[in-house]
């Protein structure tokens, strides 16, 4: 079931832009402890934190903790058959079951089911605001900020952050909640550089002021902004 459907590239393909797959899997923590394969682990780091995470080579982008939480979540309740493979079709704004099967089932039948599916949702309830190419396109830039910022890129980092926040004024406010955490790393390395340039006014003012006027500019509206200024102030007032 998992290889006809959940590795079938295109299911993958159609999922990527028309579902939220949730799954849950009955002793998961036996199968870590024995070294089955299936369990077998590969490590990611995250940009934003830095944390190095251990994912499931069969269910990329999940760890034992997330599969732990999903198998305490109200997705183990669409199952009353007491039997597996288990695949149903919940309405996400109702959380009500749509469709399901008990045993194997095809991924084309499930594709031209949720097709159906989708046209009843998006009827009561509207298209989304946000497409999931556009959201997946949000999530690179965020990347590409994060991984400029790593190579000491500040100026590459901010113009991207700087781009996707213009592109982003009018999107849900999910968005903005996804955006915060990337700015505000961003702006901790500028405040860092500010305080570097601060500790350098006596020993060394040229070096200040060209931290400092570096990223005045850049800084403008920001939290930091009356600090760089201030620092330049400073610099200006020993002549």
């Amino acid at each position: 079931m998992h290889s006809a459907v959940m590795q079938n590239k295109k299911y993958i393909k159609f999922a990527g832009r028309s579902t939220v797959e949730v799954i849950t899997l009955g002793s998961i923590e036996r199968g870590v402890s024995s070294g089955h394969r299936n369990a077998r682990t590969y490590e990611v780091k995250d940009p934003l934190t830095g944390k190095t995470r251990k994912e499931f080579a069969l269910f990329p982008g999940l760890t034992l903790e997330d599969m732990q939480k999903l198998n305490r979540s109200k997705a183990n309740s669409y199952n009353r058959s007491g039997k597996i493979p288990h695949t149903c079709i919940v309405d996400p704004f109702t959380e009500k079951k749509m469709n399901e099967w008990v045993g194997g089932i095809s991924a084309k039948t499930i594709m031209e089911t949720i097709k159906t599916d989708l046209k009843t949702i998006r009827k009561e309830h509207g298209k989304p605001k946000l497409t999931r190419k556009e959201l997946f396109k949000i999530r690179g830039s965020l990347r590409k900020a994060l991984v400029a910022l790593g190579k000491k890129d500040f100026n590459h980092a901010w113009a991207e952050l700087k781009s996707l926040k213009k592109k982003a004024q009018h999107l849900p406010h999910e968005v903005q909640l996804e955006i915060q955490p990337v700015e505000e790393k961003i702006l901790d390395y500028a405040k860092a550089k500010l305080e570097e340039a601060q500790a350098l006014l006596e020993k060394n003012p040229a070096k200040a002021k060209m931290i400092a006027g570096s990223l005045a500019h850049k800084l403008e509206g920001t939290s930091l902004e009356d600090m760089a200024q201030e620092i330049l102030g400073q610099i200006r007032g020993r002549k």
